[in-house]
């Protein structure tokens, strides 16, 4: 995968920059060069093995993730993320490399020592992906977490669709909060317990701000 690094800080994403400008990276965040142009200085810096970098893909090809529905089961986990399949999550390849060949490249990436998350503007969707333990560039990261937070998507819930500015009273149904994530309208097993999958985000006007989907894929 061919990944473009670029240090504008007027514009994190790559959209109206002159490709002249762009260093083309092979391979991930192992870069040990970087070009120097009159019209800027581009580059990745790497501290003790721990990597903070922004990777702009240019356009934000995210318009394209369709359908933009999330298919979930009440009590056994999430079955897919638009052309997404989720189901088994330990059974399918929910990598960041494969996720993305799947939806299409991110308008934006941020990478860290833990994490990856994939920002699609232009779809209201954001995927973190994450591995315990080690460090590993983005592509040997899996899909732990989804956010959708645009009013296009339907998360369906067996027989009950949720969207981002729902009023509280149109979403029934007994809900459990759970800090830092929502309140909880579906689960799964998981790790010999139960886990809870989808959750919805309540905004000051008691209206769905988001949707925050556990997936799982890489462990808890």
């Amino acid at each position: 995968m061919s990944l473009l690094v670029t240090g504008d800080r007027n514009s994190p994403l790559t959209a109206g920059i002159d490709s002249r400008r762009l260093e083309t990276i092979e391979g991930g965040m192992d870069v040990k060069s970087a070009r120097r142009s009159g019209r800027g200085i581009f580059r990745t810096v790497a501290l003790a093995g721990v990597a903070v970098a922004i990777l702009g893909f240019g356009a934000d090809s995210a318009s394209a993730v369709r359908p933009k529905v999330v298919k979930a089961t009440k009590f056994n986990g999430i079955k897919k993320i638009a052309k997404l399949n989720v189901q088994g999550a330990y059974y399918t390849d929910l990598s960041f490399r494969a996720v993305s060949r799947k939806l299409g490249q991110p308008g934006r990436v941020k990478a860290n020592y833990e994490t990856c998350t994939s920002y699609y503007y232009g779809s209201g969707l954001t995927l973190l992906f994450t591995t315990f333990g080690t460090y590993n560039s983005c592509r040997d990261k899996y899909l732990q977490f989804a956010t959708v937070w645009k009013r296009s998507w339907r998360v369906k819930v067996g027989h009950r669709t949720y969207r981002v500015g729902m009023p509280i009273r149109q979403t029934p149904g007994r809900k459990k909060y759970s800090p830092g994530f929502g309140y909880r309208v579906a689960s799964m097993p998981f790790v010999g317990g139960r886990s809870g999958t989808v959750f919805l985000r309540f905004n000051k006007r008691n209206r769905v701000s988001s949707i925050y989907l556990f997936i799982g894929g890489a462990g808890d």
